[in-house]
């Protein structure tokens, strides 16, 4: 089957099968309108489908499936691709207490041996007080940590909704200039509007403007 073999009816089915098993009820998908119209509205709409909408208490039809693999849909992001950017911050807060460690371990060898070497001579003494100084630095790192990408995600919707997908990611770019835009804008679709909604215990809904919570 190919995508010219999908039909504006097998459109339309898929369309009200993802407005019913989604609930895109304040912003359905429109089933009217030109071909090519409906398949860009239902393949924005499969970027939020979940395995759980799949094979849940109430999945989507086979067909419809089936058809939106047709129209180019890849299937659902699994959780850790969802969340990607989210270990990434911890993996890096990690990585800095590691360093911070180091930097103790290595201010503190040397001055056990220098304070041996310098053991009478009075120069030992000064020499550790000058190795100690980056101990002073590591709370000021922690300090520096602000808030993930999923948190700044909500805090934008929150804050400035109603605003666009591609609107937040601009703010996620200021915000974390050494983060892969794309890999925030993957973020950013699997989040809006359903998961966010659901794991933030918030209404997220999409208008004609952009998403901000009801």
């Amino acid at each position: 089957m190919k995508k010219a073999d999908v039909t504006v009816k097998m459109l339309k089915a898929i369309a009200e099968d993802l407005n019913d098993v989604m609930g895109f009820d304040s912003n359905p998908i429109p089933t009217t309108g030109k071909r090519a119209e409906i398949i860009k509205e239902v393949l924005d709409a499969a970027i939020d489908i979940e395995q759980a909408d799949i094979d849940g208490e109430k999945p989507l039809k086979a067909d419809t499936i089936k058809h939106l693999k047709v129209l180019g849909w890849e299937g659902p992001k699994d959780a850790e691709e969802e969340t990607e950017e989210e270990p990434a911050e911890e993996t890096a807060e990690e990585e800095t207490a590691e360093e911070e460690t180091a930097e103790e371990e290595t201010a503190e060898e040397p001055t056990k041996k220098e304070t041996a070497k310098g053991k009478g001579k009075g120069k030992g003494k000064g020499k550790a007080k000058g190795k100690t100084k980056p101990k002073g630095q590591a709370p000021k790192k922690a300090s520096e940590k602000g808030p993930g990408i999923i948190a700044s995600i909500l805090e934008f919707v929150t804050e400035h909704g109603p605003i666009t997908k591609e609107d937040i990611v601009k703010r996620l770019e200021k915000r974390f200039p050494d983060r892969d835009t794309v890999a925030m804008g993957k973020t950013v679709q699997c989040q809006l509007p359903k998961r966010m909604s659901k794991e933030k215990k918030v209404n997220i809904v999409k208008t004609d403007e952009g998403f901000e919570i009801q």
